[in-house]
Formats: structure tokens, C-alpha cells, sequence
């Protein structure tokens, strides 16, 4: 987290994403399910709280954020959804 550079990829939820483009209605939840790696002070999974929210221009899905973080820093919850729904809405008119 606090190291220079980029950062690798995580695992992405490949069906989520299908979900939220179909259903063009943004989400958050918990990947229980996910593999995430363990913690290894504790040995517990560090499970992810994701946030996906599709950006829409004129009807069509133009792009999507798809936001994650450990659940050990943050869960994200409705206000967040709210405050990225609001953005793609603004990324959306950029595109």
C-alpha cells in the first residue's frame, strides 16, 4: 500500500462485471469466495470488498469502475456507491 510503483493485478470478478454490464446497474459487495492471499501475521484470508459501477454514455455501457480493497482497510458501502455512480456519470460525458 504505501510502496512506489504500480501495482500488480488482482484477481477481477469476470462475472460480476458481466452482471453489472447486463444488468447496467452498479454494486458492492464482499468476495468471500475470492482466493485472496493470507494475512500473514494472523493467517486469515484477506478477503476484498469490491465496488463495480458501469459508466453509460447515450445508452450504451462505455466502460466500467471496478474498485477493490481489503476489507481489513474498508468495506464499501451504499454512500460509496453513490459517490462512483455520480463520477461515471461525469467520466461517461468525457469519453
Amino acid at each position: 500500500r504505501y510502496k512506489d510503483g504500480w501495482h500488480k493485478a488482482s484477481d477481477i470478478n469476470n462475472n460480476m462485471i458481466l452482471e453489472v454490464i447486463e444488468s447496467r446497474v452498479g454494486t458492492y459487495l464482499v468476495n468471500w469466495d475470492g482466493e485472496g492471499k493470507k494475512n500473514d501475521s494472523y493467517w486469515i484470508p484477506d478477503w476484498k470488498s469490491i465496488l463495480i459501477v458501469p459508466i453509460i454514455y447515450n445508452g450504451f455501457v462505455k466502460g466500467i469502475l471496478y474498485l477493490t480493497v481489503s476489507i481489513n482497510e474498508k468495506e464499501f458501502n451504499h454512500n460509496d456507491l453513490n459517490f462512483v455512480d455520480t463520477l461515471s456519470g461525469i467520466f461517461a460525458a468525457i469519453i
